[in-house]
């Protein structure tokens, strides 16, 4: 889960997933967290809580990235969920991506 105000850390104590915090985690620290994520098949609320918008957004899509881009024998289905995600979709103004990147992004 990708949780931008903190609201479900909670989750944490009574259904045992993982809270990966941003604050103060480098884009290299999330790409090598999600190989552990598909690795071991945990339950994962990336916490984007107190960083500005622009890091958010930065922590959220090397977080993404990683998981993609993770070996193809660690894939499993997983279930993504984003919480507040108006917050990260591109404005009106901004093109649709092309074809290509949102087939990227649906495998």
């Amino acid at each position: 889960m990708i949780d931008p105000e903190g609201d479900f850390v909670t989750l944490a104590d009574k259904f045992g997933h993982v809270v990966v915090e941003v604050q103060g985690a480098s884009e290299a620290d999330l790409t090598r967290i999600t190989g552990r994520v598909r690795q071991h098949r945990v339950s994962v609320v990336l916490n984007l809580e107190g960083p500005d918008a622009d890091i958010q957004m930065k922590a959220a899509t090397a977080f993404m990235n990683g998981l993609f881009d993770a070996e193809r024998d660690l894939w499993y289905p997983m279930l993504v969920v984003v919480d507040e995600a108006q917050l990260f979709a591109p404005p009106p103004a901004v093109r649709f991506p092309t074809k290509r990147a949102v087939s990227h992004w649906a495998r």
